[in-house]
């Protein structure tokens, strides 16, 4: 990734955006072929493309919202990508995780809740701290509004649409 001098991610850069992107393409479609791997079911190929970015613009919108209404300076674009890095990376984890549940040892679902939604929730703080320049409370409730964004999307796109796979 591209990053200027002082910490700050390169939102401005063209560049940038396509090696994010990129990276988010090919971790979703690596998840798609695991869970086809894993599960032996054919996967719904339109949950992989509108679930997971739907998800993440509406917790990026949520946390847009309470970085304005708390005047805070992060701009929208860097929220996003730090959003996408944060996913990327949990993304690559829970994939490690699945095949480990589902080749080597089956744990106790529990141990997903404990390790993947915390890891990532930090991931996200650290982010914003970061790249974001937000004190540690404010990253603190960013992260949580955009947990908060992501998950209202997410259950209204898989429950309420109906809108889900084999192995997510």
């Amino acid at each position: 990734m591209e990053f200027n001098q002082n910490h700050g991610l390169s939102t401005k850069s063209r560049k940038f955006w396509i090696i994010l992107f990129s990276f988010f393409v090919v971790i979703m479609i690596l998840t798609m072929l695991k869970d086809w791997w894993l599960t032996k079911d054919e996967p719904n190929v339109f949950f992989y493309i509108f679930v997971p970015i739907l998800s993440i613009i509406g917790g990026v919108l949520s946390m847009y919202g309470v970085a304005k209404i708390s005047n805070q300076t992060i701009t929208y674009l860097t929220l996003l990508a730090i959003s996408l890095w944060a996913n990327i990376m949990m993304q690559i984890v829970e994939n490690i995780m699945k095949i480990i549940y589902y080749r080597i040892w089956e744990y106790p679902g529990y141990l997903y809740f404990v390790l993947v939604i915390p890891l990532g929730f930090l991931l996200m703080v650290f982010g914003l701290i970061w790249w974001g320049k937000v004190k540690s409370w404010m990253a603190v409730m960013l992260a949580s509004a955009y947990f908060v964004g992501s998950l209202i999307i997410g259950l209204i796109l898989t429950d309420m649409i109906g809108l889900t796979t084999p192995g997510s």
